[in-house]
């Protein structure tokens, strides 16, 4: 079946013809377990890919996921994860979660989830089953190094900060501030952090990494921004022919007060560096 695109002015136009599209499609599919759920999600991502390389379309598990670091806050043990070495490992353990509070380590290999193996388990489904009610246990079984046999840790899930922000005083009094996502609590933790490392003596500059950072609240990338001037329009949001936006804030003024470094600052950006953080 062809369909035919050249008449395809609008996106309601070209949302009628993707969902054609995966109509047909669908039924043809060999794999019962894709639901035209699945097939419309494809369709749309293949299709942005085409228009622009650097948007992505994010839904079902990746979306809750991104809402979780946006929100700033999970359910679970506080530990990120991940797979390297051909092995699920801890990648981070948050010092005042329950993980670090129970004593994971970076680099520790998670072999089993509540006794079920972690060889072939995805990261994604890790997480899922790491994540749970509060207040109910999951037992995690450790590798640890060369150690003789593994560690088990009995950990009980709670309601966990997802912190945003990572700091540290470098030599001639600079502060070095690595920003990993911008969440909704990401403006208070930086200005805490910077707050915290001049306890040791007035700051004489000020490094900010955004590197492989891919935005997520603007309104607190631009607070950030604030607290390095206070004047002027901060960003400002227009769609086509000037106009404002639906769902997005149209613009977001500098507040006087709020700056509070009058110093040099050096951003550190990459290919990956978007969205808010630009």
């Amino acid at each position: 079946r062809t369909l035919d695109v050249s008449a395809v002015t609008t996106l309601d136009e070209a949302m009628a013809v993707f969902e054609q599209a995966s109509q047909f499609v669908h039924p043809l599919l060999e794999d019962p377990e894709i639901s035209l759920e699945d097939l419309r999600a494809a369709t749309l991502s293949g299709a942005l890919h085409t228009i622009d390389r650097h948007s992505t379309l994010i839904a079902g598990d990746k979306l809750d996921d991104f809402n979780t670091r946006f929100q700033g806050s999970l359910v679970g043990i506080g530990a990120r994860i991940g797979r390297r070495d051909d092995a699920l490992r801890v990648i981070k353990p948050f010092p005042s979660a329950p993980a670090g509070r129970a004593g994971l380590e970076a680099w520790d290999v998670i072999t089993h989830i509540d006794g079920v193996p972690t060889e072939v388990m995805g990261v994604d489904d890790a997480v899922e089953r790491i994540r749970g009610p509060e207040g109910v246990p999951v037992v995690l079984t450790v590798q640890r190094g060369d150690e003789a046999g593994p560690r088990v840790f009995v950990i009980v899930r709670a309601n966990v900060l997802v912190p945003s922000v990572e700091s540290a005083r470098l030599e001639d009094d600079i502060a070095y501030v690595n920003i990993d996502h911008f969440s909704k609590r990401t403006s208070e933790e930086f200005v805490e952090s910077l707050a915290e490392l001049a306890t040791a003596g007035a700051l004489r500059g000020v490094i900010v990494d955004l590197r492989g950072n891919q935005g997520g609240s603007m309104v607190h990338a631009a607070r950030i921004v604030n607290y390095f001037g206070d004047d002027g329009v901060l960003v400002q949001t227009e769609g086509r022919g000037g106009a404002r936006v639906q769902g997005l804030t149209w613009k977001i003024p500098a507040q006087p007060g709020r700056k509070g470094f009058d110093g040099p600052v050096a951003v550190l950006v990459d290919g990956l560096t978007a969205s808010g953080s630009e």
